[in-house]
């Protein structure tokens, strides 16, 4: 086997391990995991988005001219599926990720309303025990 093969079929392993991840991050979300639990998987997805873009840019050092003969091979055919549905599972999380990020935005902004009508009700400092301290003098 050539380098740009034991690339390709390293990038092939991060791409299905990535679909995978990707699948996890959405049942985390789904099931209101807790943060902890979203940040541990988000984590491992950006370690394996680092090991699959070190592995793509190897496949491309090994092939400057293209890939010739070899774009039909079975391996570089999986590799471009793999390619295509890691970038649209991406699409899809980003899109979710923006929806999620306008809901949160929403009740920030929601929570901080509620913050300032409470704020209305209190009362001042020289107002609090004032009958106490009169009636103790």
């Amino acid at each position: 086997m050539d380098q740009i093969e034991q690339a390709c079929r390293e990038s092939i392993d991060c791409y299905r391990d990535l679909l995978e991840v990707y699948a996890r991050i959405r049942e985390k979300v789904a099931s209101g995991a807790g943060v902890a639990a979203q940040d541990a998987v988000i984590e491992q997805m950006a370690e394996l988005m680092r090991r699959v873009q070190a592995a793509d840019i190897r496949i491309q050092e090994q092939s400057p001219g293209g890939f010739g003969g070899r774009s039909e091979m079975p391996l570089f055919t999986e590799w471009r599926e793999l390619l295509g549905r890691a970038r649209e599972e991406n699409r899809r999380m980003q899109r979710h990720l923006h929806a999620a990020m306008a809901v949160i935005q929403e009740d920030r902004r929601r929570l901080k309303q509620g913050k300032q009508a409470l704020s209305g009700y209190r009362s001042g400092q020289d107002r609090r025990g004032r009958k106490i301290d009169h009636f103790s003098a």
